[in-house]
């Protein structure tokens, strides 16, 4: 695929994604809305949790969980998808910021890798849901017909060019 068609079709889904997400939060029930966005000391004590895995601070220093949590204004109670959720990584930060009240769905096109289902198989992480869809249409119909606060997709936009999608 040529690049400038993959910028236009990553262009329309950041469009329609965000034009959903502001759609949802003037749904009765789209609770989020109301909560706060976490601190940067809530997230830092988040990030300090003692039962992280080492991996994932490892993966901290280059991945600066911090600035990207506090840039997309993570709030208690959203509703997020994570695209192409991969070892859960990602997920599992969301998880940790929405807390209970909130759900991610954590995206893979194919069943989940073994990471991703023990940080799913978790009893802390409860509000993980894994969730095999294509790229072609990675929201399931009981989700899209409610709410997404969020979506992420992290590290990797170059599959959908790759993949054709």
């Amino acid at each position: 695929m040529k690049r400038p068609i993959l910028s236009a079709l990553l262009a329309g889904l950041v469009v329609a994604l965000a034009g959903a997400g502001c759609a949802s939060a003037d749904r009765p029930g789209a609770g989020s809305s109301a909560a706060a966005a976490l601190s940067a000391a809530q997230i830092a004590q988040l990030l300090a949790s003692p039962d992280r895995s080492d991996a994932d601070r490892s993966n901290d220093v280059r991945r600066k969980p911090a600035q990207m949590l506090e840039f997309i204004g993570i709030r208690p109670g959203m509703v997020a998808l994570d695209l192409s959720a991969g070892g859960g990584y990602t997920t599992e930060l969301l998880a940790r910021s929405i807390g209970a009240t909130g759900r991610v769905y954590a995206q893979t096109p194919r069943a989940a890798s073994p990471a991703l289902a023990a940080r799913v198989a978790n009893p802390r992480l409860s509000n993980i849901v894994a969730v095999v869809q294509p790229f072609e249409a990675p929201v399931p119909a009981d989700v899209a017909a409610n709410r997404l606060d969020l979506v992420t997709l992290m590290f990797n936009y170059h599959d959908l060019g790759h993949l054709g999608v």
